[in-house]
């Protein structure tokens, strides 16, 4: 794969849109009508230029209710799928490709260590959004500095 002519500092307003991008691509082939899903991912002790407000987190969530994506530079609390972070943590997390097993280490020692924590599921009738953005992280490290 190619690298990318543009890349973007880790959740980064430009970073968000980015992801913002991928996910309306990947979702306008299905039919969202009817469907309630929501991820989110916040990140602890952020560097101070992205911690535009002086507070101690940073994040992006995605959502859809009722058909319509919604994608925002903050975490939701609330979202069904949530990841929580230290932001050095999960920086070397999303540079890494799913398939390199560096990741999986990283991720399994983050988790280990209380630096790192999955929460919930998507609700049942979500599969196909789901199944669209699966490989989402693998699809962001191209454009991940």
């Amino acid at each position: 794969m190619t690298e990318p002519e543009t890349r973007f500092v880790f959740c980064s307003p430009e970073w968000v849109r980015c992801a913002g991008e991928l996910i309306r691509s990947r979702l306008q082939q299905i039919e969202l009508s009817g469907m309630s899903a929501s991820f989110s991912e916040e990140f602890t002790d952020p560097p101070a230029d992205l911690a535009t407000d002086g507070g101690s987190s940073i994040g992006w969530h995605w959502s859809v209710h009722d058909g319509q994506l919604q994608v925002a530079a903050l975490p939701k609390r609330d979202a069904d799928i949530r990841i929580v972070g230290d932001y050095a943590t999960v920086l070397e997390i999303a540079r890494l490709p799913n398939s390199d097993e560096r990741a999986a280490a990283l991720r399994s020692k983050a988790v280990a260590e209380g630096r790192l924590r999955v929460e919930g599921q998507l609700a049942p009738g979500a599969e196909h959004i789901q199944e669209h953005l699966s490989n989402m992280h693998d699809a962001l490290v191209p454009f991940t500095l």
